[in-house]
């Protein structure tokens, strides 16, 4: 058998579509707060009013992203599962950033800058020479954001390796977001606050799981690839030490229509370079190269079969 390719395309794509999607969610949940001259709820602070605007938009981004894998899979319940573990996460993540976010932006914008930008472009509050001074303040505030977002998208999979990718894709996400938040009405040639939030919510979402993708691909080690039964070609990466694959919705690698695949079939470990795997509560043998084992090594190119499923290993 030919050994399958890791599909490097897929992942970061899957995770691009889905920041997309969860911007446009996250704008909408975000303009509950938003009003024409400032905060719906927290009015006269603007610390504590920025908390709940990030806490809703970072909330319509993170349960997009995290429903993502268990929806590729054709697995809801996981999808859906991920996503309640997920939430409570980045609505305080949301909160706390926020908060920390507005004090960030304040204290950072130069408000003698800002006036004499003004007065180059009085009529024009759009201008570059406005924005210029903004889009600092702004970047290193949306940076933390993303951080704080992408960290809690990971753990949402109870993943230390999805969390630090999480940490890393959004804190790049949200700085490049943020540098571009304010020129984004100069490109589109949009005047109106609240399509201009749009566009801004969705591009920062969109390079958040984009760069979050990029770096789970990039940090891959190893993968299995279905090659038999109705998940054929459907590839999953072993992100952590330690990996359960069985038929149980919850667990970080399930094996769908296949009836003789166990709850918790097999844990899959890695220790330096080397990976094992040991069948999990009296789960029957699986197929290693056609050999019955209950223990053992994993190697590249190896095939396996967990009852009716045949999979390739990849590294």
């Amino acid at each position: 058998m030919s050994h399958p390719e890791f599909n490097s395309t897929k992942g970061p794509l899957i995770l691009t579509a889905a920041g997309a999607g969860g911007g446009v969610l996250g704008f909408f949940l975000g303009e509950i707060q938003s009003i024409d001259e400032g905060y719906r709820f927290f009015a006269d602070s603007l610390n504590e009013g920025a908390a709940v605007w990030f806490a809703l938009v970072l909330l319509g981004i993170g349960v997009v992203l995290s429903a993502s894998q268990g929806i590729n899979e054709g697995n809801f319940q996981k999808a859906f599962e991920t996503t309640i573990k997920a939430a409570p996460a980045f609505i305080v993540g949301g909160a706390i950033s926020g908060f920390v976010a507005q004090s960030v932006y304040t204290n950072m914008l130069d408000l003698s800058a800002l006036e004499d930008a003004i007065a180059k472009c009085p009529s024009d509050y759009s201008c570059s020479a406005i924005d210029n001074v903004y889009r600092p303040a702004r970047a290193v505030g949306w940076m933390i954001a993303g951080g704080l977002g992408g960290f809690a998208f990971g753990l949402g999979f109870r993943s230390k390796k999805r969390a630090q990718n999480g940490l890393v894709g959004g804190l790049a996400g949200g700085l490049l977001g943020g540098l571009l938040f304010d020129s984004l009405d100069n490109i589109t040639g949009i005047s109106t606050e609240g399509s201009a939030r749009l566009f801004g919510i969705v591009l920062i979402g969109t390079l958040i799981g984009a760069l979050t993708g990029v770096l789970d691909t990039t940090r891959t080690e190893m993968w299995l690839t279905a090659t038999s039964g109705e998940m054929s070609g459907q590839q999953f990466i072993i992100y952590d030490d330690s990996t359960i694959v069985g038929c149980a919705r919850n667990i970080p690698i399930t094996l769908m229509h296949d009836r003789d695949v166990a709850e918790h079939h097999i844990r899959i470990e890695k220790t330096s370079q080397t990976f094992t795997f040991m069948c999990l509560n009296n789960a029957e043998p699986i197929q290693v190269n056609g050999v019955a084992q209950t223990s053992g090594k994993l190697s590249d190119g190896d095939t396996i079969q967990i009852g009716n499923t045949q999979l390739v290993v990849g590294q």
